[in-house]
């Protein structure tokens, strides 16, 4: 379980490195370029899985079914999903209306600023972001590494875990709330269906329904004031 998450780690700050160091040779911040993010972000998808498939499945001979990619009912897992996601969404803008009546200012997620959200781009992310992203994410956080952690330190103690690691990934401090809920409402999903496949379901249907309310804030000129309150509802 460490050594998975220690390669992960390590392969992922290689590739950090590599765009470095690339953007110093060529003079140009790739980082701040949309189609080179987006590759990107495919990019460490596919490094988790790598992760976890090897480590799981390929390690032990076994087969998806390990990583909770197996069969479940559907109006049960469909019915769960749909309840929770509309359960976060309450509490993010619950959230989000303590935040302001606080006087705290909800700042825009980076990677938003930089992904592009025009056109053909905008499509291209909203395949990163709604559907590469939670199959990845799902695999590695709630199928290989809560899972390996259940037997461990208990379901709690797994939940919390995963989903603390979950909610890092994103590097959002003022964000850490939202993610943090949604995590835990991803792994109790799985751990109530026994399937993986439920927590995708969430998982994509949460980005893409911010990722495009987002572009639709970002695009009005009714709405302006919205769009930077409005991203603590994508959590990727």
């Amino acid at each position: 379980m460490i050594a998975a998450i220690v390669v992960a780690a390590a392969i992922l700050l290689a590739l950090n490195l590599v765009v470095f160091a690339a953007s110093l040779a060529l003079g140009l911040p790739l980082r701040e370029n949309s189609g080179v993010l987006t590759l990107f972000l495919v990019i460490q998808d596919l490094v988790v899985v790598g992760v976890a498939w090897w480590f799981g499945p390929v390690r032990y001979r076994v087969g998806g079914q390990v990583l909770g990619l197996r069969a479940y009912f559907m109006p049960l897992g469909c019915s769960l999903s749909l309840a929770l996601l509309l359960l976060s969404y309450v509490i993010r803008f619950l959230y989000s209306l303590i935040a302001i009546a606080l006087g705290l200012r909800i700042e825009q997620q980076q990677i938003l600023t930089r992904l592009d959200l025009h056109g053909v781009g905008f499509l291209l992310t909203l395949v990163a972001a709604a559907i590469v992203a939670p199959i990845a994410e799902e695999i590695f956080f709630r199928g290989f590494l809560y899972a390996g952690l259940r037997g461990r330190i208990g379901v709690a103690g797994a939940m919390l875990a995963s989903t603390a690691l979950f909610t890092a990934l994103h590097m959002s401090v003022e964000l850490f709330i939202p993610i943090f809920v949604l995590g835990l409402f991803l792994a109790v999903l799985y751990e109530a269906t026994g399937s993986l496949y439920p927590s995708m379901l969430l998982h994509a249907a949460n980005n893409a329904l911010s990722l495009i309310l987002f572009f639709i804030l970002q695009s009005s000129e009714l709405l302006p004031n919205l769009s930077a309150n409005i991203l603590n509802l994508f959590h990727g």
